[in-house]
C-alpha cells in the first residue's frame, strides 16, 4: 500500500506524480494550504507585533526607514516601507500649470500612464475598439485553480 503524501511532500513531487492523485485528495490539499497560508500569515503578523512591542523603546513603527537593533548575538532588522499616493486631479492640474505657467515640459516632472478599463473596452462597439486594437496587448496571468464540490 502506497503512503499518502503530506503537503510537505508535494513540494518535492513533480506535477505528473501529483496529477495521479485522486481529485478529492488534491481538493483537500488546496483547502489545507489555504488554511495554513492564512494561519502562517497571521502567525507572522503576531510575531512582528511581538517584536515591535518587546522593543518599543527602540523601534517606532510609524517612522519610515530601515532600523537595526542588536540583542545578544542576534540582529533585529525592522523595515518600515511607505506607500505614496497622489491626488490624480491635482496632478493633472499641476501638469497643465507646468506647461502653461512654467513653460516647461510636464513629462520632466510627472509620469503619465494611459490605461483603459477592460469592462469599458468590452462594452464598446467594434468600430470604437478598432481605434485602440493596435495599442492593446493581452498577456495571460498565472492560472488560478479552484476545486469545489457540486
Amino acid at each position: 500500500m502506497k503512503n499518502t503524501p503530506t503537503i510537505n511532500d508535494l513540494a518535492d513531487m513533480n506535477a505528473n506524480d501529483i496529477a495521479e492523485l485522486p481529485l478529492d485528495m488534491i481538493k483537500s490539499y488546496y483547502a489545507d494550504i489555504k488554511k495554513s497560508t492564512a494561519t502562517n500569515k497571521k502567525a507572522k503578523s503576531n510575531l512582528n507585533d511581538a517584536i515591535l512591542a518587546k522593543y518599543d523603546d527602540v523601534f517606532n513603527k510609524e517612522e519610515i526607514g530601515t532600523f537595526t537593533h542588536i540583542v545578544d548575538k542576534l540582529s533585529i532588522k525592522v523595515v518600515v516601507g511607505k506607500t505614496i499616493e497622489y491626488d490624480q486631479l491635482a496632478l493633472a492640474n499641476q501638469r497643465k500649470a507646468i506647461a502653461d505657467s512654467w513653460k516647461d515640459d510636464p513629462n520632466a516632472y510627472i509620469d503619465v500612464k494611459y490605461t483603459i478599463n477592460e469592462t469599458k473596452y468590452n462594452s464598446w462597439s467594434d468600430n470604437v475598439k478598432s481605434h485602440f486594437i493596435g495599442a492593446r496587448s493581452m498577456k495571460p496571468k498565472a492560472p488560478t485553480v479552484t476545486i469545489t464540490e457540486i
